[in-house]
């Protein structure tokens, strides 16, 4: 198993807490400068990655590290611009709200891990360029049969799986 990361120090923290049964190989490294190996791992795994890439080409080198059987799953952000998106996140006022309350009561705290020692990544806040409908086009024309499925929070998830 490999995992990618383009902060060392991140990387090195992620190294310390996993445990060693796991046979986790850790990178740091850009995505677009790791060597992959093609057709290699029987899940690819991507979360809150792509708004940060070129859609196609990072799309094309995820699913060419699938092997054939194996599955690709991303958890991603879109940008906002139909009357569909809108009402997506009216929605989630609801659970936006109750998440945000429970975290401020210390309800869900109990359960989350200490990250206080963890080293903060460096970020440049990217809004998403691509609409759903953009993602979803382009996940058409480059992996056929994928699902691409709205969520809420601005979000989506995209899973595919290699035939063959």
């Amino acid at each position: 198993m490999d995992a990618l990361g383009a902060d060392p120090a991140v990387i090195a923290r992620a190294r310390a807490l996993t445990p060693a049964r796991l046979d986790v190989k850790h990178h740091a490294v850009r995505f677009e400068e790791a060597r992959l190996d093609p057709r290699g791992y029987d899940a690819v795994t991507a979360v809150a990655a792509l708004h940060h890439m070129r859609l196609g080409p990072a799309l094309d080198r995820l699913a060419g590290a699938v092997a054939p059987g194996g599955t690709l799953l991303v958890l991603g952000l879109y940008r906002e611009t139909h009357p569909a998106d809108l009402a997506t996140s009216v929605a989630a006022l609801g659970p936006q709200w109750f998440i945000g309350a429970g975290l401020r009561l210390g309800r869900s705290t109990a359960r989350l891990p200490d990250l206080s020692a963890v080293p903060e990544a460096p970020m440049r806040m990217l809004d998403p360029v691509e609409t759903l409908p953009q993602i979803r086009a382009e996940v058409a024309r480059r992996l056929p049969g994928a699902r691409v499925r709205r969520l809420l929070f601005w979000r989506f998830s995209l899973v595919w799986t290699r035939t063959g």
